[in-house]
C-alpha cells in the first residue's frame, strides 16, 4: 500500500514538473474549453480563474476537520480537474486537516 502511494505521488510530481514547462501566454485562454456545466455539477465552491493559466473556473470541495489530505500542489492541463482542500481555518498538516494556528500562518496548502 505504501509503495502504491509513493508511486502515485511520484507520478503526480512528474506531471507537475512537466506542466510547469508550459508558458501561459497572454492569449492562451482564447482557445480554452471550460466546463460549461460546472454550475450544475459542482458540489462544492466554484473558484473563478483557478484552472491552469487561470482560463477557467474550477470546483473546489472542502474537506472536513481532521480529514486525510495531501499537501501537494499539482498543476493539470485540464479545466475539469476537481480538487479538495481543507476548510477555511484549517491546513493540511501531517496528512490531515488540522486547525490553523498562528505558527502555521506562513504554510500554504
Amino acid at each position: 500500500m505504501k509503495l502504491l502511494l509513493a508511486i502515485t505521488v511520484l507520478g503526480m510530481l512528474a506531471l507537475n514538473v512537466s506542466s510547469q514547462a508550459i508558458v501561459c501566454t497572454p492569449d492562451i485562454c482564447r482557445n480554452a474549453k471550460c466546463d460549461e456545466s460546472l454550475a450544475e455539477t459542482c458540489t462544492g465552491v466554484i473558484i473563478p480563474n483557478s484552472s491552469f493559466c487561470g482560463c477557467c473556473p474550477t470546483c473546489t470541495t472542502f474537506l472536513p476537520p481532521y480529514a486525510p489530505c495531501l499537501n501537494v500542489n499539482i498543476l493539470f492541463l485540464t479545466s475539469d480537474f476537481k480538487t479538495a482542500v481543507c476548510l477555511p481555518g484549517f491546513i493540511c498538516k501531517n496528512g490531515k486537516c488540522s486547525p490553523l494556528i498562528e505558527a502555521d500562518a506562513n504554510v500554504t496548502e
